[in-house]
């Protein structure tokens, strides 16, 4: 019975809430081998993909090209100042699972545990909800159930083949993935110039279609406004990824190297995303008949509009897509409204008659479909990681020593249990075999829950960067020293993004900016009836069970007598510094850091590379005498720098109290 498992919680989340640490030698460590590009790449396979081709669709259906334009770039801003923040901290601690132990240090012991199982449920889960979108893209050319069951077994089976793999494996794949969706992203930018311009076989387009600006269908929206809002809080999904980067960090050859992409990703992604709505805004008409449409609210095929250029809009047409729209049903689902297997890339490319480019950039889609389910697994397998490494091995609880199996890893550094405890949900893509009302509606709650859940686990990264920012200024005259010096905000500027000047303002503002959009802009769609429990679900359901969650963890807190109420009192200057060391020796696994003492490097081979930023130089050697290792030499892998790490110490030396040696 389940009140058996009682003891078992309450011991996982006792060791979950201390973060108390396996201590694992280095051969258990995670191989520390992406480049700086690679990382780049991953975080643009995780968010440029064809749920962006969708939303994008679905928020012209509804709100007109201009509000495209405005939701994607108001997305981008919160979440270019969620950034801002994180990539600070996991700048200065690029630890395993930092979405989760920056939360744990400067929030609440509890909180952390909701936003590792809700992060880790995320990718789980899109990994799966991608595949299933996969299947909509096959029906483009064959609506027979056996292409979508083959793409739903075949894709599942590559990308586990992948994560099982060495990081330099799947680093390499990401890396020329990553540019191949960079590639079709700027072809299919400049096809839609030419097209708008009259270099097609069809007449210039020029204005017709932007020209429409702010609009609302009134089936979804009564105003302008309420389409705007529920447009944000749609086009903040295809962002979900941007924070990837951080689940990267600790695998970095290099962390110095994390600064640049740390910094200019958000940016990046966010021009991508504008110019590329830009382009099919430039040539599709919102009222096209082809358009995703949001739960299916409206029937377009009644009174067919006209596409800009004055002639009917008649794309080539499969069979699944004329039982499709005639039927007003969903070939599949990943989106709230996939309501055919067009997307707009492919509506506008169909316009001009050419059907063989469409076959073309269709398949594109579908390899972009398969690389961000790849990135998905990978950084669900990491979070899974992070919280296996919580847990001890050697636990009398069963549950937690089953937990403990997900912080292996093999001799490569692949933490396998975790990518198979993440692959758990491949099976959901073939619920879209089942009928409308029932196992597809299960496939779109269980992909929702994911969505809104992510956005909410940016908020306590804005909220832990606050009270990190206020921790240390509340002892800003203590942060002397080689080891605590670089947290002054003079030195750790260098680690600061683009607005550090405007901080903590730009991370409060991220913060309630993601809790609006998430509880408050999406309920906008909820003012039309149709389908009110569906979108109830979807919006709700997920940070509910959060809270829930949450409240479990503090019930069992509070029935143990555990470490107080797990909230992260912002105390003194000793209280501050375990909180520090103990972020640092997560950076260090192989160190085994305990307390005050601490293994130091000492071969400066390498060279010093900043004495201001006092960060250690590449490949340092350290007493293993009590530390197994297969790095060459019996030198572990460490990575490159580290501000509170010196490669001046002489063997032997350690770090006294006060910070000297």
């Amino acid at each position: 019975m389940a009140w058996k498992l009682f003891p078992d919680l309450q011991a996982l989340s006792q060791q979950m809430s201390n973060g108390t640490s396996n201590r694992r030698p280095a051969p258990t460590s995670l191989r520390r081998d992406l480049g700086p590009w690679q990382i780049f790449m991953i975080v643009i396979s995780a968010t440029v993909g064809v749920g962006f081709f969708v939303s994008s669709g679905e928020i012209l259906a509804f709100a007109g090209p201009g509000t495209v334009l405005v939701a994607f770039a108001c997305v981008g801003i919160v979440a270019f100042m969620v950034m801002e923040g994180v990539s600070e901290m996991v700048m200065v601690w690029p630890v395993p699972n930092p979405m989760v132990q920056f939360v744990r240090h400067f929030v609440d012991r509890d909180l952390a545990i909701v936003v590792c199982v809700a992060y880790w449920y995320t990718y789980a889960i899109s990994m799966s909800a991608v595949i299933a979108t996969s299947g909509v893209l096959i029906e483009y050319w064959s609506s027979e159930n056996v292409s979508r069951a083959l793409v739903y077994l075949l894709f599942p089976v590559i990308i586990l083949l992948i994560n099982l793999n060495s990081v330099k494996v799947f680093g390499f794949v990401e890396l020329v993935g990553g540019y191949i969706k960079l590639i079709i992203v700027a072809i299919l930018f400049f096809s839609m110039i030419v097209y708008n311009l009259g270099g097609g076989p069809k007449p210039a387009i020029h204005s017709k279609c932007i020209k429409d600006g702010f609009q609302s269908n009134d089936a979804v929206a009564s105003t302008r406004g309420t389409a705007a809002v529920l447009a944000i809080s749609i086009a903040v999904y295809p962002y979900i990824g941007i924070e990837g980067i951080t689940m990267t960090a600790f695998e970095a050859r290099d962390t110095k190297a994390l600064k640049r992409p740390a910094r200019l990703i958000t940016i990046i992604v966010t021009i991508t995303y504008l110019l590329s709505v830009l382009g099919f805004v430039l040539n599709v008409n919102w009222t096209n008949p082809y358009l995703p449409r949001y739960y299916n609210q409206w029937d377009p095929w009644k009174n067919p509009e006209f596409n800009c250029t004055g002639t009917v809009t008649t794309p080539h047409l499969t069979r699944s897509t004329n039982e499709a729209n005639r039927n007003h049903e969903r070939p599949g689902l990943g989106s709230s409204s996939v309501s055919s297997n067009h997307t707009l890339p492919i509506i506008a490319i169909e316009q001009t008659g050419q059907k063989h480019y469409a076959d073309f950039i269709n398949g594109c889609l579908l390899y972009s479909a398969l690389s961000t389910a790849n990135t998905a697994l990978f950084i669900a397998s990491r979070t899974l990681y992070g919280l296996g490494q919580s847990a001890q091995q050697d636990s009398p609880s069963a549950l937690v020593r089953f937990v403990a199996r997900f912080g292996r890893v093999d001799r490569e550094g692949v933490p396998q249990w975790a990518v198979w405890g993440s692959f758990v949900f491949a099976w959901v893509p073939l619920l879209s075999f089942g009928s409308e009302s029932g196992a597809q509606r299960v496939q779109q709650v269980l992909t929702y829950i994911g969505s809104t859940s992510c956005v909410l686990v940016w908020a306590p990264q804005s909220w832990a960067y606050i009270r990190y920012h206020k921790w240390l200024d509340n002892h800003r005259d203590r942060l002397k020293g080689p080891r605590y010096g670089v947290y002054d905000p003079l030195l750790r500027a260098q680690y600061s993004g683009l607005l550090r000047s405007w901080q903590p303002a730009i991370a409060w503002f991220s913060m309630l900016a993601c809790i609006i959009i998430v509880l408050g802009f999406a309920g906008a769609g909820m003012a039309k009836k149709k389908e009110i429990l569906l979108k109830a679900l979807d919006i709700y359901l997920g940070p509910g069970l959060c809270f829930v969650l949450f409240l479990v963890l503090k019930f069992l807190r509070w029935r143990s007598r555990i470490d107080g109420s797990g909230w992260v009192k912002l105390g003194d200057w000793e209280e501050l510094k375990e909180e520090l060391d103990h972020l640092t020796s997560l950076v260090y696994p192989e160190l085994n850091v305990e307390g005050d003492q601490r293994r130091t490097a000492v071969n400066t081979e390498g060279g010093v590379r900043d004495g201001l930023e006092l960060q250690a130089a590449q490949h340092h050697s350290y007493d293993t005498s009590d530390t197994e290792t297969d790095a060459p030499n019996g030198h572990a892998q460490i990575p490159n720098h580290h501000p509170t790490v010196r490669s001046e110490l002489q063997p032997g030396e350690a770090l006294a109290k006060d910070g000297s040696v």
